[in-house]
């Protein structure tokens, strides 16, 4: 029953998204302030934090978050506040101040994160229907509601790139400063500035493969991760000190192994990586070029550290998430210019949370079944 639950709040919920995306496509007529957005956006908006709001335990850190919130909504405001940053934390107290349930709690921070998403792409909503399908079908929604200080920060970055794109130094150093308060880790971010200003293309196909192989292979038996505990300090400074305990512990290090959501992973990324070209041709979009590289470091990261420890992930993931517009923009290429291509990369770009949902149905212990769709009302002790 939980299966077939899940398999239909996700794909109702991706059909909605790209629905009202859709429609927004029609708005264009519209005036729209520079930090408003069109009607249709702002529904999906509301559907975003209304489900995401409902949605239960969605990972490992979903109930230190929960407690923390009810800790505060009983007066006990210092709770865990050493070390949170004071944007996060005043948010928290704001509403916990205005006593409100811990759904509209999580579906406010839902909010802000399809915000920046949705008004990073307001000018481009030709992406948006395809973009939000492959967020939730593609499996990157589930990290959002979990890590929610940094998938916030990940989310303003994919708007904040048009500061890059316009040269504004001064904008973008003024958005780490505000972001800062949100995720110390954003810092991280600074030099990406003048790394992507770099205006040199990625479009040598057969090297940006090969790179992306070889961080494949040296992620394979990252034994040499252990040397990485110089950056120690600092990744206990940027947050991430949660993590560091299992660093140097030999047993968090494994082979990799190939799964089917692997594969459909895989499959997409190579995909996004072949057609880089060609896409980047037929748009002749300034952004797509910077999504890309930012894309790169992702999936190159990601597949570099996978086998070691999530203090190592949890930063790639600022630049993962830009596999989004990347996955967009070549998936509208290719529906154009070669259907086969298009539906065998669709199928893998959108097949991961199916597969993650069979995957976690099958597992036996209640408390790791983190991608399946559990309503709060199950769990529900009144408001």
């Amino acid at each position: 029953m939980l299966l077939f639950q899940s398999i239909i709040v996700y794909t109702l919920f991706a059909w909605l998204l790209a629905y009202n995306a859709k429609l927004s496509i029609r708005d264009n007529t519209v005036q729209v302030h520079n930090y408003g957005l069109p009607k249709h956006l702002w529904i999906c908006l509301f559907i975003f934090a209304f489900v995401s709001g409902i949605r239960w335990y969605v990972g490992v850190d979903y109930p230190s978050y929960l407690f923390d919130y009810e800790q505060m909504l009983n007066g006990n405001y210092q709770v865990r506040s050493r070390g949170i940053e004071l944007g996060f934390l005043w948010l928290s107290k704001l509403c916990a101040t205005l006593k409100l349930h811990y759904t509209l709690y999580f579906a406010m921070f839902a909010s802000l994160q399809i915000y920046f998403i949705l008004l990073a792409f307001k000018q481009r909503r030709y992406l948006l229907p395809t973009m939000l399908v492959v967020l939730i079908m593609g499996g990157y929604y589930f990290s959002m509601m979990n890590g929610i200080r940094q998938q916030l920060v990940a989310c303003t970055f994919i708007w904040a790139t048009k500061f890059i794109i316009e040269k504004k130094k001064i904008h973008y150093l003024i958005w780490v400063a505000i972001a800062y308060q949100m995720h110390h880790s954003v810092l991280l971010l600074v030099p990406i500035y003048f790394f992507a200003y770099y205006k040199t293309k990625w479009n040598n196909t057969k090297l940006n493969v090969s790179i992306f192989i070889f961080c494949i292979l040296m992620g394979n038996t990252p034994y040499w991760i252990g040397k990485m505990m110089v950056f120690s300090n600092l990744l206990s400074w940027m947050g991430y000190d949660n993590y560091l305990e299992n660093l140097t512990d030999s047993d968090t290090f494994r082979s990799f192994s190939i799964g089917p959501r692997m594969i459909v992973v895989l499959a997409t990324y190579i995909f996004c990586i072949i057609n880089y070209n060609k896409v980047s041709l037929y748009f002749k979009d300034r952004a797509f070029d910077l999504y890309f590289k930012l894309f790169m470091i992702g999936c190159c990261g990601y597949y570099l550290f996978i086998n070691t420890t999530l203090v190592f992930l949890r930063p790639i993931e600022y630049f993962t998430i830009f596999a989004l517009p990347v996955c967009a923009y070549t998936l509208i290429y290719l529906k154009r210019k070669n259907a086969l291509y298009f539906y065998i990369m669709a199928f893998c770009a959108m097949a991961f949370t199916f597969l993650s949902c069979y995957a976690d149905y099958n597992v036996v212990e209640e408390e790791r079944r983190m991608q399946l769709f559990q309503f709060c009302f199950d769990h529900w002790d009144g408001i």
